[in-house]
């Protein structure tokens, strides 16, 4: 290990005379600082503190993590060494991006094997950068984080698409050695020349990198790389209308990416709106690769032209206004597949492993399901619906409200009784979230036990004659269940599970407060009744009703039915002071849990 900060003197007047300018890479800086201190770039990373390591023969240095995160020595040395704050070197590594744009899961500071996955994985150049020649003019050699960045596509500023390779020595820029990652400590880099070297170029390459000419962008790529670089900053961002996260959001992009990868047809593509000609024509180099056996891989994007036309495709898809806008951008592709795998043997999803959560998924799956037909009254609400941004499962009770129902449901499922019809609505819901089956619905619901009737229940959907008023009305159901607040209803059952009976002290003090008539098995009903008001689910399902005996048997037959009458009455006889009390007391359960009431 190479001691760092060795002339932390001369490198604090350094600092003052070659500050890090805003957004400025890592490399790019020592890279200024070697060029006005007239030495190697080796030489000043260990004069201003990084942690370094010899390479081998001692004529290189190897920086830990170099311009991807810093280590707890690094930040030591560059503060010591320099005078300024840890946040400002913080600011200059690829670091910066890993709730955005990067997911750095994995990395460990303290071991340099943990880096290694991560140029396979994410969207950056670990080694080497892209580069606006206009900016590095003006700038005189300051060269851009996000320029590493895989979504580097356009300069907002000068409106030129990246520059990828070194004309002179066909390099990546800022590669250096083609065979190592360390930096010199023999010789200088200066920022404005390309500096690589290889086996075709055992001496450094001397070609200007400010002078290049670079291909004009359209004001469409100039459009989503402003948005793209808003996200990656830390900017706020929505998906067919819904709020998400930015980790979500670039999640969300490379999967929209990946669809537009295995199924833009060529004429799609190429007609584009504001597609450069020599993006179109790197994406469709890279697809005529497609795999057509297996699913995809989402790479970072070879060059700045493939961003740029992964760019133009995805964004759109993401900045759609509703999940009906969005889709109506998926069709062609759902199209592309459909005749892809008109006659092949394998009909599975190609995008299978694709890692992705959030709505774009659950479109996506919602299109297969319809068979690139005109979606059925099971589909067009997934596609519609934008609630289902803002609820999960756990959201939804096992039986809708009353009130709910008989003013928005009830009139389109005549003949349905009401408990059922709640039921089915509560599934419905489920659907909505994306469940694939009526069965599934109910699993996720937590009532497997129903999924057989939902199901079976599920079929008077499709003989109403006009399904799609159902289907608005399980929408308007979601949308006042969002506005009154998410209630996590799963919780709330996974509180009250063993709620089997109120303690006979309790309820007897609850009687002689409110009058309440006893009855047989009163202190089981009364916690059923507990249960089924503060979960939202029916009184049947309760944990005081077993489904089986201390000794196995089910619970069945004679004894059932009196059970059944003696809860009935038992309800119906409640008055409603004693309903108070009641709720109040399942709401000290919940709190005691720390769960909401």
């Amino acid at each position: 290990m190479v001691n760092a900060g060795v002339f932390p003197a001369r490198v604090r007047r350094l600092a003052v005379v070659v500050p890090p300018a805003d957004g400025e890479a890592l490399g790019s800086w020592v890279d200024r600082v070697a060029a006005d201190f007239g030495t190697s770039t080796g030489n000043a990373a260990r004069w201003l503190g990084l942690e370094c390591r010899l390479g081998p023969g001692g004529s290189t240095m190897r920086p830990r993590f170099y311009g991807v995160g810093l280590t707890s020595a690094s930040i030591a040395g560059l503060t010591a060494a320099t005078g300024l704050a840890a946040e400002r070197f913080e600011e200059m590594c690829l670091a910066r991006f890993a709730d955005t744009a990067l997911d750095l899961t994995g990395l460990d500071l303290s071991d340099d094997s943990s880096l290694r996955p991560l140029p396979h994985r994410e969207w950056a150049l670990f080694l080497g950068s892209r580069a606006c020649p206009a900016c590095l003019a003006e700038s005189g050699g300051v060269w851009p984080l996000w320029w590493r960045l895989g979504v580097a596509a356009a300069c907002p500023r000068h409106g030129l698409l990246l520059q990828d390779r070194c004309p002179a020595c066909g390099m990546p820029l800022r590669r250096g050695h083609l065979r190592r990652s360390d930096v010199s400590r023999r010789r200088g880099a200066d920022p404005l020349q390309c500096g690589n070297a290889g086996p075709q170029h055992p001496s450094r390459c001397q070609q200007r990198l400010d002078v290049l000419e670079s291909c004009p962008a359209t004001a469409e790529l100039l459009t989503v790389q402003r948005v793209v670089l808003e996200m990656a900053f830390g900017g706020p961002g929505s998906i067919a209308g819904g709020p998400v996260t930015g980790r979500e959001w670039f999640e969300s992009l490379r999967f929209a990416a990946a669809l537009h990868r295995l199924f833009a047809p060529v004429d799609y593509v190429t007609g584009y709106p504001g597609m450069p000609p020599q993006a179109a024509d790197a994406f469709m180099a890279a697809a005529a690769h497609r795999d057509e056996k297996g699913a995809l891989r989402i790479r970072n994007p070879p060059n700045a032209a493939h961003a740029a036309a992964d760019l133009l495709l995805a964004v759109p898809v993401l900045a759609a206004a509703d999940p009906g806008a969005c889709t109506e951008l998926l069709l062609p592709l759902a199209a592309a597949e459909a005749r892809l795998l008109t006659g092949a043997s394998d009909r599975r999803d190609r995008m299978w492993t694709v890692d992705c959560s959030g709505i774009l998924p659950r479109l996506w799956k919602a299109i297969r399901r319809s068979r690139h037909r005109i979606f059925d009254a099971d589909v067009r609400p997934v596609l519609r619906t934008t609630t289902a941004a803002g609820l999960e499962y756990r959201h939804i009770p096992q039986l809708i409200d009353v009130a709910d129902y008989g003013e928005l449901v009830a009139s389109c499922l005549p003949g349905v009784a009401e408990v059922a019809g709640r039921r089915l609505t509560a599934a419905a819901c489920g659907r909505l979230l994306g469940a694939r089956s009526w069965e599934l619905a109910a699993g996720r619901l937590g009532m497997p036990g129903h999924a057989g009737v939902v199901s079976r229940n599920a079929g008077a959907i499709r003989g109403l004659a006009d399904p799609e008023a159902f289907w608005t009305a399980v929408s308007e159901v979601m949308d006042r269940l969002a506005t009154r607040g998410p209630v996590d209803y799963a919780a709330r059952r996974e509180v009250l599970a063993r709620l089997t009976e109120i303690a006979p002290a309790v309820l007897d003090r609850i009687a002689v407060r409110s009058g309440m008539p006893t009855c047989p098995g009163q202190y089981r009903h009364a916690a059923a009744w507990v249960w089924a008001q503060v979960t939202s689910g029916d009184i049947r399902d309760a944990p005081a009703y077993p489904a089986r005996l201390a000794d196995g048997r089910p619970t069945r037959g004679t004894a059932r039915r009196l059970d059944g009458a003696h809860r009935r009455r038992f309800v119906a006889a409640l008055p409603p002071a004693a309903c108070e009390e009641l709720l109040r007391y399942g709401a000290r359960l919940l709190a005691g849990r720390g769960v909401p009431s």
